[in-house]
């Protein structure tokens, strides 16, 4: 008998790590800080990128086992928790951080953010949530959540959506990245029908994947719409039957109906401008190169348009100049030295 006390002792430890710590460390160069009904997660070194670690839920309800228990995050259990705020320097967000906290109804994600794990948020309470435009990767199930009626963002770096990200979900409107290239069709739905997102009928889709797009919300039968857009110089822009286009500068103004009344090429230099890209007239020149058939020059490096460019490691945080640009200073027709 001793020695069964013994080694009960010897595994729970492994098994309390589900309880409420005020702080600690989450992760490489991650510290988590929980105040009131807030959590907050920043780097530990300000000068390097954190990421918030992988964690697991198969056995959040810490069984006793001899192997021990897997290792959920330690604020699981806290359900005092409302809202949770990720600070600037977190480029990742592990598999489960925040998995089955029904009491999270808010999370700030910052610019910066690069990835989002596997059911990260997956039946959290949170009823919106607004996705940075440096994401890279959003994992299987990282949504789920019944509760979820909006996902606001450009999400233009996003090119590869995984299994299930926000299927059981209560959103009406969604729009594809404009940069996607691979999802799978259970995107809105899961295997069965208890995980189908019921609510969803205007999915907006890059003209190149409309068909993919039809068959991923089939199952709505038919008051499911899929209107097809094109992406031009960070524009979005849906073509009627008779040819006239409608632009927009982001996707949540496309859902919205939030027209760009100006043309095209005006159109584009806001969506430049709202990008911290150029200012004023020197935006000029970009959409001139865009339009032009020319090559960007960004610092040392070169894009084939502005899509391309607002794919690409440009540094956000500075308003590039036509100097900083290779382009040819006073002289708006020629953008560029180099022909594609």
């Amino acid at each position: 008998m001793k020695k069964w006390v013994l080694l009960l002792g010897a595994v729970l430890p492994f098994c309390l790590n589900a309880q409420s710590i005020s702080s600690g460390s989450c992760g490489e160069n991650c510290q988590y800080t929980v105040e009131d009904d807030t959590i907050s997660f920043a780097p530990i070194d300000s000068s390097k990128p954190a990421t918030i670690q992988n964690y697991d839920h198969s056995c959040r309800n810490c069984p006793i086992t001899f192997t021990g228990c897997c290792s959920t995050a330690p604020w699981f259990s806290n359900s005092n928790i409302t809202k949770v705020d990720i600070k600037d320097g977190i480029v990742g967000v592990g598999d489960n951080a925040f998995a089955y906290q029904p009491s999270i109804a808010e999370v700030n994600l910052p610019e910066g953010l690069q990835t989002i794990g596997y059911q990260a948020m997956h039946r959290t309470g949170i009823t919106s949530i607004d996705l940075p435009s440096s994401l890279t990767e959003i994992g299987g199930w990282a949504f789920v959540t019944k509760s979820l009626t909006q996902v606001n963002g450009s999400m233009e770096n996003v090119t590869k959506l995984d299994d299930m990200p926000f299927a059981d979900t209560a959103l009406t409107d969604f729009v594809m990245p404009p940069n996607i290239t691979d999802f799978t069709l259970d995107i809105f739905m899961g295997h069965n029908p208890g995980y189908k997102s019921n609510n969803l009928t205007n999915l907006y889709c890059p003209e190149a994947l409309a068909a993919q797009c039809a068959e991923a919300i089939a199952y709505r039968g038919e008051d499911a719409q899929v209107t097809s857009y094109d992406y031009k110089g960070g524009v979005y822009v849906i073509k009627d039957e008779d040819g006239n286009e409608t632009y927009y500068l982001s996707g949540d103004n496309m859902k919205n109906g939030q027209m760009c009344e100006e043309t095209l090429s005006n159109c584009k230099k806001e969506a430049l401008i709202n990008r911290g890209i150029c200012s004023g007239s020197d935006c000029d020149a970009f959409v001139a190169a865009d339009n032009g058939g020319y090559l960007l020059k960004v610092g040392s490096k070169t894009y084939q348009n502005i899509n391309a460019l607002l794919k690409g490691d440009y540094d956000r945080r500075r308003i590039y100049t036509i100097e900083e640009a290779n382009f040819v200073a006073g002289d708006k027709n020629r953008v560029s030295i180099t022909y594609r």
